[in-house]
């Protein structure tokens, strides 16, 4: 089975051994850290969703967040956790939007491609539609406002009856997985660790499909990414809805979101070749992650502004939407520019010189030999994440700058980011480390800093 056939192999592979060395002990994030997370995260999501959208104290967040963990003392957290659960309405929103996104992938045109060779040695195929998926998200939801169907505003109207009621599916649909990983794999990219805790909040399966649409592709470009958008545009709508006009905080914060996850859309075929995609499983950790905390966690900021309108100086406002949109540029040339480099296989000129990069080989289990190169010019001969880094400068553009100073919920995406792309930069380190052995080393002498230019 696959257990015993990766006994021995290598931590790159992402193989459910609970081996995925980030930030604390092992034991920790083999099973404390992973349970910890399965039974505190769904509940943290509730009370955010719930906080940022009640008007009671003035809509002070952490007095609303208080009232809810009364509420849990005197009625028990299960009465908190599914209260808002079954709202026919919030259940017909999260059942036409992924319908849509369904047809959406697979009738919008696009490329096929094959995906990076993963660790049995399968290359997943995937189709390059998702920046017209993207756009055709937004023509819908713009065709339903006008037309009356529903209310801009209707997400943050819902916001506490949605996030419940994804709270439920996604619980269940990760155990669904896990079965399917278990019984009924897509490929041989699967199997089980021996730890029920772990295996459920990893995953046991890395490519896994359904009726043919790829799981991974949908819960975190579909309904995570794109949804992430939809709800920025939906909160300004609320905004509007409430009080005659939109503050110039709240527009420049969901105009920058709603820019650089076009980005992102523009660049899903990078983002096929990333961590998430190529090591992570489709279990508790990605899945629910992207079913419930990117539409709760990833918006707090700006569904957090709905009830809190400020409006900046002018100038105020430009310098830092100038200072988002760079900073997102940035990000994408990052990583266009190794694209570029993967894609001419190497022979490309960066910034004037050659492409400097080591060759590096490494073993698939199924005993087959491949090579990567890894890159050391340009951007990415900064730091070894050096696109983390600018995505940090991102999220700083629509988080901080227009956190109220005696407020802090704004602040809470961009520290939880931090947190999330260190521990993820220190996994790929160790994951590469093991991968490439010696001539990780080499690289690491090229590239010394992992995240900040002399810093870090």
């Amino acid at each position: 089975d696959f257990g015993s056939k990766f006994a021995s192999s290598n931590m790159w592979s992402g193989e459910s051994n609970t081996k995925s060395k980030g930030l604390g002990p092992e034991a920790v994030r083999a099973s404390l850290g992973p349970l910890a997370l399965i039974l505190s995260t769904p509940i943290t999501s509730i009370v955010l969703s719930r906080a940022v959208t009640s008007p009671a104290h003035d809509g002070a967040f952490f007095a609303n967040a208080g009232d809810i963990l009364n509420e849990m003392r005197t009625d028990g957290v299960w009465h908190v956790v599914t209260k808002d659960a079954f709202n026919p309405i919030a259940w017909k929103i999260i059942g036409v939007y992924m319908v849509v996104q369904l047809v959406l992938m697979r009738l919008m045109p696009g490329p096929t491609y094959e995906g990076p060779t993963s660790p049995m040695g399968n290359r997943p195929i995937y189709k390059d539609n998702c920046f017209l998926c993207y756009l055709a998200s937004f023509v819908l939801f713009g065709l339903g406002v006008y037309s009356g169907l529903f209310t801009g505003g209707i997400a943050f109207d819902y916001f506490p009856q949605l996030i419940s009621s994804m709270n439920l599916f996604a619980l269940v649909f990760c155990a669904l997985l896990y079965l399917k990983g278990a019984m009924f794999p897509s490929s041989s990219d699967n199997g089980l660790s021996g730890n029920p805790i772990f295996d459920y909040y990893w995953g046991t399966e890395l490519y896994p499909r359904i009726f043919g649409f790829d799981v991974k592709v949908f819960t975190n470009c579909r309904y995570g990414m794109t949804g992430w958008a939809l709800l920025c545009v939906s909160f300004a709508c609320a905004q509007y809805e409430r009080y005659g006009h939109v503050s110039n905080s709240i527009l420049v914060s969901a105009a920058l979101q709603v820019i650089y996850l076009a980005k992102f859309h523009i660049w899903e075929k990078g983002y096929m070749f990333t961590i998430d995609i190529m090591h992570d499983r489709a279990g508790y950790y990605i899945c629910w992650g992207c079913l419930v905390w990117v539409p709760s966690l990833y918006t707090a900021h700006t569904s957090f502004l709905v009830l809190h309108p400020y409006d900046f100086t002018p100038a105020v406002a430009l310098a830092q939407f100038i200072f988002g949109v760079v900073s997102i540029y940035l990000n994408f040339d990052i990583d266009r520019q190794r694209q570029r480099f993967r894609a001419a296989d190497g022979k490309i000129t960066i910034w004037g010189k050659p492409a400097k990069y080591i060759a590096a080989t490494y073993k698939t289990a199924d005993g087959k030999n491949h090579e990567s190169m890894l890159l050391y010019s340009g951007w990415w001969g900064l730091t070894r994440k050096i696109n983390y880094f600018f995505e940090l400068c991102a999220a700083l553009s629509w988080c901080i700058v227009f956190a109220h100073p005696t407020h802090l919920i704004p602040y809470f995406y961009f520290v939880f980011l931090l947190v999330l792309l260190v521990d993820r930069a220190c996994r790929d380190d160790a994951r590469c480390a093991a991968k490439y052995g010696n001539k990780w080393k080499e690289y690491c002498k090229k590239v010394p800093s992992m995240l900040i230019p002399g810093v870090f």
